[in-house]
């Protein structure tokens, strides 16, 4: 009975492994060498290799995917730094414009005081030469005009020192 049950399961092991002929070791290892080759993947299926390759490349993507939204953050802050870049140095341009019509006012208003100046010398000049004049009134007047000299060389000279700072600090 042992006997014939060994035979049996040798019997159904041959059919599960695809072998009519139990006899030999070497039939059954081919079989299951066949059965393995047969399931094995085609040359259409995937390598080991490739499935790396292409669980590389998918995770290489992924990260690319990634810099690229830094990479656009960077670019958005980048943008944003250049506008406000772009604002300022229209804000410094606009004060640089403004300085020098500030500048170009004083000129203005320093040319002013001196043909004030000259205008109060060329008074005194004709009350001099004219022959009716008395002496008292020819004094008022040259204490006036010395004053006014006075007074006009200080804002003149308040105003040399504004424009010369305010050019200092435009080249600067």
């Amino acid at each position: 009975m042992r006997v014939r049950l060994r035979k049996k399961n040798e019997d159904r092991l041959n059919q599960a492994w695809g072998s009519s002929d139990h006899r030999t070791q070497r039939d059954r290892w081919s079989s299951l060498k066949n059965h393995v080759a047969k399931s094995a993947p085609s040359s259409d299926k995937l390598s080991v290799e490739a499935i790396a390759k292409k669980y590389l490349e998918k995770a290489r993507m992924k990260m690319m995917d990634q810099t690229s939204d830094l990479s656009s953050g960077a670019r958005s802050a980048e943008g944003l730094l250049n506008k406000r870049a772009a604002s300022l140095n229209a804000r410094e341009a606009n004060l640089l414009r403004q300085e020098e019509e500030i500048i170009k006012k004083l000129l203005e208003q320093r040319a002013l005081l001196k043909q004030e100046l000259q205008t109060a010398r060329d008074e005194y000049k004709a009350i001099t030469e004219k022959d009716g004049s008395s002496s008292q009134k020819i004094d008022q007047k040259q204490i006036k005009l010395d004053e006014q000299e006075e007074r006009i060389r200080s804002e003149t000279d308040d105003i040399d020192n504004e424009v010369n700072t305010r050019r200092a600090s435009l080249v600067s």
